[in-house]
């Protein structure tokens, strides 16, 4: 809006000037009007500077009879006002003569807010400013506490919006889930009680096993009792037999060299009692002569070298072989009773 109202009264006082200078070739004996129409933001002042000149008139009228400060001075007028209005200005400036002068038109605000200014050159002996007047009110630009306080409420109350925004979303979705949360409560509750009731047939079922377990646990504990009677009784018998087998082995090593001793002299006596048998038989050599029945004498080496003989030629006599399997047969059953523990 500022950029357009600039440009707006640039064009309009350029327009102006042109219209003067136009106006001041064309007739140089009659006044120069110059028409401008400007918006001022109040509070707000407008001045004018031309040429010094002794004959400088200026007057003032607002359609609301707003206040006003109208200074005229030889060389420029000023015009000030804090009013919104519009203001009809009028400023007549004459020269005795041809005067050519630089004026300046000034539109400029007190906080600053705008400035314009227009200069322009002409030649003319009297100059008429009609000048339009519309005073606006300032634009009014927060301070810094301001836009904190604003800004400050703005969150405040976008808070308590979203809050309440977020309250009623919060209603809502607790509501379904309430919904929700109570079907699947009920599911849960029948699922619960089947499963208790299920488990009420299991515990009964267990309970029947438990005392068909506690039953066999007592059958298992009297046959428990029963082993280890049997283990005892068979634990004393065989501390019985060992203790038998300990005095059997102790009469065994006592009797061991003895019965040795009886087998090889059993042995021997038999060995020695065949020899001998077989010595003594064979042919008996004799001579009968009238006193009788008679030996003959071993003296004589003649018949003593004959009975040699005839015993070599004779052989192994076969009751000596059947002496020798008697003593074998006892032999053999004295080694079974003493080494067999009979």
């Amino acid at each position: 809006m500022r950029r357009s109202s600039i440009l707006f009264i640039f064009l309009l006082l350029v327009s102006v000037f042109f219209k003067a200078a136009i106006v001041s070739a064309q007739n140089e004996s009659e006044s120069t009007v110059i028409p401008v129409k400007i918006t001022l933001l109040v509070p707000g002042s407008l001045s004018i500077t031309f040429p010094w000149s002794d004959n400088v008139t200026a007057s003032a009228s607002s359609a609301k009879h707003s206040d006003y400060i109208l200074i005229s001075r030889q060389n420029y007028v000023v015009f000030t006002t804090n009013a919104t209005d519009n203001y009809k200005i009028k400023i007549a400036v004459s020269y005795p003569g041809l005067t050519f002068g630089s004026f300046t038109i000034r539109a400029y605000s007190h906080n600053a807010l705008s400035d314009y200014l227009v200069t322009f050159n002409l030649n003319c002996s009297s100059i008429v400013f009609n000048v339009d007047l519309t005073t606006a009110p300032a634009p009014k630009y927060p301070s810094a506490q301001e836009i904190a306080k604003e800004q400050s409420k703005y969150v405040q109350d976008l808070l308590i919006q979203l809050a309440n925004t977020t309250g009623l979303k919060i209603e809502d979705l607790l509501e379904n889930y309430t919904s929700i949360f109570n079907g699947r409560l009920d599911e849960y509750k029948s699922d619960v009680e089947k499963k208790i009731n299920d488990l009420k047939g299991d515990v009964s079922t267990l309970d029947k096993q438990v005392f068909q377990l506690e039953k066999a646990v007592a059958e298992l504990g009297k046959t428990v009792n029963d082993l280890n009677n049997a283990f005892k009784i068979m634990v004393n018998d065989l501390d019985a037999e060992i203790g038998k087998l300990k005095s059997t082995l102790q009469s065994f090593q006592a009797n061991t060299w003895t019965s040795i001793i009886i087998v090889c002299v059993t042995f021997a006596a038999g060995i020695i009692g065949a020899v001998k048998l077989s010595n003594e038989s064979g042919p008996t050599i004799a001579e009968i002569t009238p006193k009788g029945f008679r030996k003959f004498n071993d003296r004589s080496n003649s018949k003593k070298r004959k009975v040699e003989e005839d015993r070599r030629n004779h052989g192994f006599p076969h009751f000596a072989v059947i002496f020798l399997l008697l003593a074998g047969v006892l032999v053999y059953f004295m080694f079974i009773f003493v080494f067999g523990g009979g």
